[in-house]
């Protein structure tokens, strides 16, 4: 709570003179502190070793750590002041975010399978009898056990 107090005063003097002229406050000028942003990269880091988000490769999740990490500071301005859990509000701003970022890879990771398929179906029409039809078609399908009479 302390790291947000100061982020929200760093630019207490220029939000002042521009709500006196009737400007919008410009949130870019705050300055975020060191040590709120390693706060950040912890419970980025941390949520992303909860169970739901296990099994996903490091890559993944580092993409999802970057993606929640960007989320919480766009977020900031939305914070109430008046409640004293920021933590509470990160953490979920960061949950939120890596649902978010899978809900996107899931859409991408299923437009690759559909085209994947497309292709051994256009391959298996024009070759149909060819050994590497066969072999995505099984790879593809995971049909591996299925024909023993070849061996």
């Amino acid at each position: 709570m302390e790291e947000l107090l100061k982020w929200r005063d760093s630019n207490k003097e220029e939000e002042e003179r521009r709500l006196d002229e009737g400007l919008e406050i410009d949130y870019t000028n705050r300055v975020i502190s060191d040590k709120l942003a390693r706060m950040m990269m912890e419970v980025a880091r941390k949520i992303s070793n909860h169970s739901f988000f296990r099994n996903y490769t490091q890559e993944t999740k580092e993409d999802m750590q970057s993606y929640a990490i960007e989320k919480m500071i766009g977020g900031l301005k939305n914070y109430n002041f008046k409640y004293t859990n920021a933590f509470a509000y990160l953490s979920q701003a960061c949950f939120n975010a890596f649902k978010t970022h899978l809900s996107k890879y899931y859409k991408q990771m299923n437009i690759k399978r559909d085209l994947t398929k497309k292709a051994i179906v256009e391959l298996d029409t024009f070759l149909p009898n060819s050994s590497m039809s066969k072999c995505l078609n099984k790879q593809f399908t995971g049909n591996d056990f299925d024909d023993f009479s070849e061996y």
